[in-house]
């Protein structure tokens, strides 16, 4: 945490954007920053394809939802690939920007990402106008996973791009 950071998270949030952080890598129940600024920040955790937490990531009271962040150690889905997330980038073992391809990675920055869309697609389809809101929409539309309600395994549960662009704000 720094001054300087929440500082920026706070201003963009209060000029209308809306935040989404990479809860961490860790395996603990801390929450990394800037993803740990619970009044500014949509903290994202990483599941299996079974939908389990992965054993990287990080989890705790300030998490709001997880996303499909991969886990490279195990085949669940059976496709004879470790179940990352493939990403279309430079080769992660050269180096060299010249060299693209398509990689199999896992973490919360994999995770986050199924976030962010899901924001933006709430964001376009008019659902919601505002960080809080759009923070409403994805975590009461989450499915439910672990604990009943929220919980500091899951936070509010897997997201659900679909059932979010259902949600209208209460009144």
């Amino acid at each position: 945490s720094s001054q300087t950071l929440s500082d920026a998270v706070a201003y963009a949030f209060n000029k209308g954007v809306t935040i989404v952080a990479a809860a961490g890598n860790d395996g603990t129940n801390v929450i990394s920053y800037p993803a740990a600024y619970d009044s500014y920040v949509i903290a994202v955790g990483a599941t299996r394809y079974d939908e389990s937490l992965a054993y990287y990531s990080n989890f705790g009271p300030s998490l709001d939802v997880v996303a499909p962040g991969g886990d490279t150690s195990v085949d669940q889905n059976g496709d004879g690939y470790g179940d990352g997330v493939l990403q279309n980038t430079f080769d992660p073992y050269t180096k060299k920007t010249s060299s693209f391809g398509y990689w199999f990675f896992q973490g919360t920055s994999m995770a986050s990402p199924h976030v962010a869309g899901g924001a933006a697609l709430v964001i376009s389809n008019g659902n919601a106008t505002s960080p809080s809101a759009v923070r409403s929409a994805i975590e009461s539309t989450a499915k439910d996973l672990g604990d009943t309600g929220r919980d500091n395994t899951y936070g509010w549960g897997l997201i659900d791009p679909s059932a979010a662009l259902s949600w209208t704000p209460g009144p």
